[in-house]
């Protein structure tokens, strides 16, 4: 339910239930890095054939965290991806 909802905020429709998969990414904190991790999965997928349906960021209360703690979170997401 919790993804057939994003899917729909994504302007996407999910596959039947067991023909996607669900990837959950700690990324880095730094934009940079992360756009190049999200790229370098992409390309992982559809080197093997999956495509990928939409990101979803996780969402987290990093105010609950310590400071020294928000200093190291890293980033929560899921990939959805799916076969072509």
């Amino acid at each position: 339910m919790l993804f057939e909802k994003t899917a729909q905020q994504a302007g996407e429709t999910l596959p039947e239930a067991g023909d996607y998969g669900v990837a959950m990414i700690f990324f880095p904190q730094d934009p940079l890095k992360r756009m190049r991790s999200r790229k370098l999965l992409e390309m992982i997928l559809a080197r093997e054939g999956l495509g990928l349906l939409f990101w979803r960021d996780v969402q987290v209360c990093p105010e609950i965290l310590s400071e020294k703690a928000r200093a190291v979170c890293r980033r929560l997401h899921s990939a959805l991806s799916a076969a072509r």
